[in-house]
């Protein structure tokens, strides 16, 4: 099991963008908050839980019209990209809360 502190996930809403000539491509702010979240996920050092996972998220709602769903693909992406879930479609179970919290909490356990 593992528990990292990133900061809250941008909207799903607002991942990606559309540019001609180039297709779909992620949005700037995306690609800040990935940099921002994967510092502080290097600086936590955690551990890789492979196969099966449960993945749990508590985070600060941003805003009161802010959807929770809309912020899960995001995080997921980013534990698959610093390799501490093995891939998405691993993901058995996920919750996802709003909290009294300054960012957003992520608990990984093996399924």
């Amino acid at each position: 099991m593992i528990t990292v502190h990133i900061p809250v996930p941008p909207s799903t809403n607002g991942l990606f963008a559309n540019i001609p000539g180039r297709g779909r491509i992620k949005s700037e702010r995306y690609r800040a908050w990935l940099v921002v979240a994967g510092t502080e996920l290097n600086l936590q050092r955690p551990k890789a839980v492979n196969g099966p996972v449960s993945v749990d998220l508590m985070m600060k709602r941003p805003n009161g019209s802010s959807d929770i769903d809309n912020r899960i693909k995001a995080a997921l992406d980013l534990l698959v990209l610093h390799r501490l879930i093995d891939d998405d479609k691993k993901v058995v179970d996920v919750r996802a809360r709003w909290g009294a919290v300054e960012d957003c909490i992520v608990t990984v356990r093996a399924a």
